[in-house]
């Protein structure tokens, strides 16, 4: 299982469609590398911001770049390839599904 986890911070304003980067850092539980077709992996993250925003909001998008699966926000929908999908908190767990050996 490759995939890449995109990650974004923007902050907005009711006036203006202002967008700003902020620095932060995401922090991955450990998890195994090998994973049979048919089983599920959970994998945990927590973002860490570098200082204390308000307003800000947090979307994940993600390319699978080998193999076959399904990548699901635990409680949440089945991410699609490449489509942005808005995070409610800064600790979050998305399931893995091989589909694929």
């Amino acid at each position: 299982m490759l995939f890449t986890l995109v990650l974004a911070l923007t902050s907005c304003s009711d006036d203006l469609d202002v967008q700003q980067s902020y620095p932060f850092t995401v922090e991955v539980m450990p998890y195994g590398d090998k994973i049979k077709q048919g089983e599920t992996l959970e994998l945990r993250f927590e973002i860490k911001p570098e200082g204390n925003y308000a307003n800000t909001l947090y979307t994940i998008r993600y390319f699978q770049y080998d193999g076959e699966g399904t990548l699901k926000l635990v409680d949440g929908p089945v991410l699609v390839n490449n489509d942005r999908v808005l995070l409610e908190s800064k600790t979050f767990r998305l399931n893995y599904t091989a589909q694929s050996s």
